[in-house]
């Protein structure tokens, strides 16, 4: 004889947050539109032991990496968001990492052309934040170059 199986779970439902890793794949596609296809943003997500519990140093700036290593329960997530010459034998230039934990928010941003390590609390400062590195003078340095090897 079997003994039932109960369900001990509740209602589970999505957090209505949106996710770093959700803006950063639509700002991915409007870099295509915005450059007719010619270059594409492309996002890649790896998981970390949980190291970071607030705005690290610029110089502590190496924890943010994707070979960082450490010891602890928490896992966090970090996503990469590479932009992509497709005709340029598909080169890739990393222009930043965002580091959470489940919580999403605080997410941690590493803008890569200097090292500048920033903390967004919600999703509209992560846009906000996001806005300002995608216009710095180095990813427009970046997107300039790509361009101009690609064109005629």
């Amino acid at each position: 004889m079997s003994v039932p199986v109960h369900d001990l779970w509740p209602d589970i439902r999505a957090v209505p947050i949106v996710p770093p890793i959700a803006i950063l794949r639509e700002q991915a596609q409007l870099l295509a539109e915005k450059t007719g296809g010619l270059l594409h943003g492309e996002v890649t997500s790896a998981s970390l032991p949980g190291v970071r519990r607030s705005v690290p140093s610029v110089t502590n700036a190496a924890e943010m990496s994707l070979s960082a290593t450490a010891s602890g329960p928490a896992v966090d997530l970090v996503h990469t968001f590479h932009i992509v010459a497709p005709s340029l034998s598909n080169y890739r230039y990393s222009l930043l990492n965002v580091r959470h934990d489940y919580r999403l928010y605080p997410a941690v941003v590493l803008y890569l052309p200097i090292g500048t390590v920033y903390e967004v609390p919600s999703s509209e400062e992560f846009e906000s934040r996001l806005r300002e590195l995608f216009a710095h003078e180095e990813t427009l340095r970046v997107l300039g170059s790509l361009l101009v090897q690609i064109q005629p």
